[in-house]
């Protein structure tokens, strides 16, 4: 997983700004797993890659996570 990029597509605007956040329950559902290991900071709301950590127990791994804008 921690090799792998995970893709979203998200409303934008012309610069970038997402119209809505990205949230970890819309990342969760794009790696096929519980909400509950996936931490991010703060909601995304720009397209591009950005990094997220994954957690299960005391095991971490950061991923990739490609926003583009439609």
């Amino acid at each position: 997983m921690a090799d792998k990029e995970f893709v979203i597509e998200a409303k934008a605007n012309e610069v970038g700004h997402l119209f809505a956040a990205i949230r970890k329950e819309e990342i969760a559902d794009v790696m096929k797993i519980d909400p509950m290991y996936v931490h991010i900071d703060t909601p995304i709301k720009e397209v591009g890659t950005h990094t997220v950590t994954v957690k299960v127990r005391d095991v971490s791994k950061e991923v990739k996570v490609v926003v583009n804008g439609k």
